[in-house]
């Protein structure tokens, strides 16, 4: 809806597969925001907003296990990449996958299971699976610099619009996100580098 690009089929999210989640992951930041959230989040019946404490809670909750999570992210990402990489896999998918899990998951695999039939992506993005990370890397840089103080900027979501949205596909992710920020964007192997250390 926000495109604004000469050509239909680089408009929203068809662009750059490293690029295509940053939208949607930066919009997380704000439904983690109490200031935004009770905007929305109100009783039925008296209007009031969601008390701070219970968005606090519910996410203290969903935060428990970050790492668990990002373990689980890189995980999929290096299965992704064996599987559609140049070599492919030398085993059946599911021993490929538990031996993957064994060198890059905490977790063990459970015997005589295959958690990779849970792995849907894994389908349809052929090698592209690590873009999440990387498009969350995109979502907290801009988070931090353009809403973190005040998520309801307007000044700050038009020109993330005008630098971001109206591209779609028709611009590089690196020169939008160096045109928002108003500065130099972090190259791909610092992005690595933060999400893997």
């Amino acid at each position: 809806m926000l495109a604004r690009t000469n050509f239909q089929n680089v408009s929203g999210t068809r662009c750059k597969i490293d690029f295509v989640e940053t939208p949607s992951v930066l919009m997380e930041y704000f439904c983690r925001d109490y200031r935004v959230v009770r905007q929305f989040a109100k009783h039925h019946r008296t209007g009031e907003p969601l008390p701070a404490y219970v968005l606090k809670s519910i996410l203290e909750s969903r935060d428990y296990d970050a790492a668990l999570e990002m373990q689980t992210q890189i995980l999929y990402s290096v299965a992704d990449q064996v599987f559609h990489g140049k070599e492919g896999a030398k085993l059946s998918p599911t021993q490929t996958f538990d031996a993957l899990q064994t060198k890059y998951y905490p977790i063990r695999p459970a015997p005589d299971t295959a958690w990779v039939t849970k792995f849907s992506h894994l389908y349809g993005y052929g090698a592209g699976y690590f873009s999440y990370l990387h498009c969350r890397r995109y979502a907290s840089q801009i988070w931090a610099s353009c809403f973190q103080a005040d998520p309801l900027s307007r000044a700050a979501g038009e020109r993330y619009r005008a630098e971001v949205l109206a591209h779609g596909g028709a611009k590089d992710p690196q020169e939008m996100i160096t045109s928002l920020l108003g500065g130099e964007a972090i190259s791909n192997e610092a992005l690595i580098a933060e999400i893997i250390f």
